[in-house]
């Protein structure tokens, strides 16, 4: 097997972009659709997304993206969330016009969190992406309700 050793040239780096050093000294650029990197907001930097939240005790975070969020434990948290200097905070607040409780049995995967039985039936996974932050509502059994449509409401500020 043939072993080639080959060098990132960090400053080449670009938001979708990596610039690779050959051992022959030729060059190699790997370029991505979306972005792989993001821009550091304290040095500057573009440095590699990383979107796997991190338990932060009271809350979870994921901050090495081009957005920052925090995602809550309890019901009485908001989900804070900032791209660049714009913070905006939501909370999911009420499934067909009943308040919502985050309860135990919160399970994380890397960059997901899914708070489960947020009403009967319905789950709630909040997922980091590399260049997005997703509200899924998973309908796992249609629950009972009085109207036309099943409403849930997510408030932001």
């Amino acid at each position: 097997m043939l072993s080639y050793k080959i060098k990132e040239l960090v400053h080449k780096r670009a938001l979708n972009s990596k610039t690779w050093l050959n051992h022959d000294g030729s060059y190699t650029l790997e370029s991505h659709v979306g972005h792989i990197h993001y821009m550091d907001k304290h040095t500057g930097a573009l440095k590699e997304i990383n979107n796997d939240v991190v338990d932060k005790g009271a809350f979870w975070e994921m901050k090495e993206a081009g957005y920052e969020i925090e995602l809550p434990k309890e019901s009485t948290q908001k989900v804070k969330f900032s791209v660049k200097q714009d913070d905006i905070e939501f909370i999911v607040d009420k499934i067909d016009g009943k308040p919502i409780q985050l309860v135990g049995g919160i399970k994380t995967d890397h960059h997901q969190i899914t708070y489960p039985e947020i009403a009967p039936g319905i789950d709630l996974e909040l997922s980091c992406g590399y260049n997005s932050f997703r509200k899924i509502v998973v309908i796992k059994e249609m629950p009972d309700f009085s109207g036309d449509f099943l409403e849930i409401e997510f408030k932001t500020n």
